[in-house]
């Protein structure tokens, strides 16, 4: 058996070596579930985005008995076949809390700090009891599962799982590359690491190798040359206008973002920073949902807020502080603003509140927050310097009423 085993692995890898005996022996936890094997999870986002909030699962199936079997160099292996039970894979979870920003890469051409790289390490596990009596080869199918995080490219490739257990020794497990249209066994085709992307333009790795040949979810729902630029930033400016001049020249403003929360339950965190747009630099993370509001201070003319991590169903929020004396508008700076900017909120009763809101739906999005303040206009007297003029009018008539009795007394 143990003959057969290295003359199998020596053929499907391709020279590669297995570790099988080398494993060392881990202990049997409660739920009968002992480490086989090593694997881990690569994920790419652009040098903006915080960590996902998320747990990247893997979904075991049992490979049927007349299916049960690998061809290598024209000769055919048949192996045991056993219940899905029998083989898991840890999830591989995230959270921005604890995992911030990743490692800066660069991008698949070289181009320096292009992205930044998170890892982790997950394990292959084997229930013993569940493969039963038998010992020698066993086969499983391997899938990610779509947990619908909105902005992240899962993959749609398949693999297959290949134990192997021999009495008196810990079985041990690794990953084949599965054929997509086939979905047989491919000669050669051992991975340790799947990948997945959120948000970086051009990943070192392309996330699905061997893509379904129909069509798959689109992580970014509106239309975009680009089907990586899955997370979006938004440059946030101020600017002061009007023809009656005073010292006011920078103004607060909160901004939360409110989540799109997919799937359910999961909450999402972004990155700002207030200055030019540097994606070098260092970005704060806050939460999403309005208790978790950021206050800056931006100058009229200035260089603005930029906010990272957005994704197309993620809404931000703007509310001006302190320009109760002002007229507020706002706008997108964007040639083709539609294609960068939607939800625009410009109503009348939103800008009397000093209010406004939108969603960035693709990278390299601005919006410019601005405060007018006339005084009169070409047309005539407006509002706020109706009390003044009044004023005048009454002082010329007591003047033309004290000239008139003047000439009479002459």
């Amino acid at each position: 058996m143990r003959k057969n085993f290295n003359k199998l692995a020596t053929l499907a890898l391709s020279g590669m070596m297995v570790m099988s005996m080398a494993m060392p022996a881990f202990a049997t936890p409660a739920d009968g579930y002992k480490k086989a094997g090593d694997w881990k999870k690569v994920l790419y986002t652009d040098l903006i985005t915080p960590a996902p909030n998320t747990a990247f699962e893997f979904e075991i199936t049992s490979v049927p008995a007349s299916e049960n079997k690998v061809t290598v160099n024209g000769v055919e292996y048949n192996l045991n076949t056993a219940p899905a039970s029998a083989v898991r894979i840890q999830k591989a979870e995230f959270n921005p809390a604890n995992d911030g920003f990743g490692t800066v890469i660069a991008d698949k051409n070289g181009t320096p700090a292009q992205g930044r790289q998170f890892t982790k390490a997950v394990d292959i596990e084997v229930k013993e009891a569940d493969l039963g009596n038998s010992y020698g080869y066993f086969l499983f199918n391997m899938e990610e599962k779509k947990t619908g995080y909105q902005g992240i490219n899962y993959s749609y490739a398949k693999y297959k799982v290949l134990v192997y257990r021999e009495q008196g020794k810990d079985p041990v497990a690794f990953v084949q590359r599965a054929d997509n249209a086939t979905g047989n066994w491919m000669v050669g085709a051992k991975v340790d690491t799947i990948y997945n992307n959120y948000g970086m333009h051009v990943p070192p790795v392309n996330p699905d190798p061997n893509p379904n040949p129909g069509p798959n979810p689109d992580p970014n729902p509106n239309p975009n040359p680009n089907p990586n630029d899955t997370t979006h930033d938004v440059l946030i400016k101020k600017v002061r206008k009007g023809n009656i001049s005073d010292n006011k020249n920078t103004f607060k403003l909160k901004i939360y973002v409110e989540p799109d929360n997919q799937p359910a339950g999961k909450t999402e965190s972004f990155s700002y920073r207030v200055g030019p747009v540097d994606p070098t630099q260092q970005y704060t993370i806050f939460e999403g949902g309005q208790t978790n509001a950021i206050t800056v201070d931006l100058t009229a003319g200035g260089d603005g807020v930029h906010i990272g991590g957005l994704t197309v169903g993620d809404k931000v929020h703007v509310e001006e502080l302190d320009g109760t004396s002002y007229t507020m508008g706002v706008g997108s700076n964007n040639t083709n603003s539609a294609t960068y900017i939607q939800n625009l909120d410009e109503t009348a009763a939103s800008l009397a509140a000093y209010k406004t809101s939108f969603n960035s739906i693709k990278d390299g999005s601005e919006v410019t927050v601005t405060n007018t303040k006339n005084g009169v206009a070409p047309t005539g007297i407006i509002m706020n310097v109706a009390p003044y003029a009044m004023m005048l009018a009454v002082a010329g008539g007591l003047g033309v009423v004290f000239v008139n009795r003047k000439k009479e007394e002459e």
